[in-house]
């Protein structure tokens, strides 16, 4: 049985910066301090990461539950995309969830934290397509995460017997090589094509929808 783990941002959807957005204005609220994650890449990294560094930068205790809770709120309030079309989801999502879909079981590993993933997905419908899912409340790293979401899988009763990690970032890309997963990169976020081919992916889409033939492919 295969297991299909997808990245959020860049990969399923593009936020119009949602997500950072909401984090900045927590950190306002908060702490009184604008504009602190402006300078910040959030490619490819963890939530649990950019706060962290973000609290040691302005010195400002490191809260994390209070702070994800007030984020939260933010982020639902940021999620619009009746209303701002650059939130989209990106080419062919729910006909890929539906194909991959049909050959296992269907999982997040993402960046964010969970209430993140939840607010983003949700605004589209999508939150209640994946079975499975590890965020950045889950662990240190995206590596360890694909971990989670396999031993979740199997927990749930379901015998994988190859996992397929895809995303759209370099950091996507080397997760899946270290927990042993398939890994797939995907030309739909803000990645420079040359930083996913070094990385070498093994399996390089120019988006989902272009790429489902050569998708199902893995489960043969």
């Amino acid at each position: 049985m295969m297991l299909w783990l997808f990245d959020i941002d860049g990969t399923l959807l593009r936020s119009d910066s949602a997500g950072r957005g909401a984090m900045g204005r927590t950190f306002e609220a908060l702490y009184g301090i604008s504009g602190a994650f402006d300078d910040v890449d959030f490619r490819g990294v963890l939530d649990d990461g950019v706060l962290q560094r973000a609290c040691a930068k302005w010195g400002v205790p490191h809260e994390r539950e209070r702070f994800i809770a007030h984020f939260e709120g933010e982020l639902a309030a940021g999620m619009d995309p009746v209303s701002n079309p650059a939130q989209q989801l990106c080419p062919g999502v729910p006909a890929v969830l539906d194909a991959v879909g049909r050959t296992g079981a269907v999982g997040l590993v993402t960046g964010n934290w969970r209430v993140g993933a939840r607010a983003k997905l949700g605004a589209f419908g999508l939150w209640e397509r994946f079975e499975i899912g590890a965020f950045s409340d889950d662990g240190p790293t995206r590596a360890s995460l694909i971990t989670v979401a396999t031993e979740r899988a199997r927990a749930a009763g379901h015998p994988i017997r190859r996992v397929v990690m895809l995303g759209d970032t370099p950091n996507d890309i080397n997760a899946a090589h270290k927990a042993g997963a398939v890994a797939v990169g995907v030309q739909t976020g803000w990645s420079e094509p040359a930083s996913l081919v070094a990385a070498a992916p093994d399996l390089l889409l120019p988006d989902l929808e272009r790429g489902l033939a050569r998708l199902l492919a893995l489960a043969d």
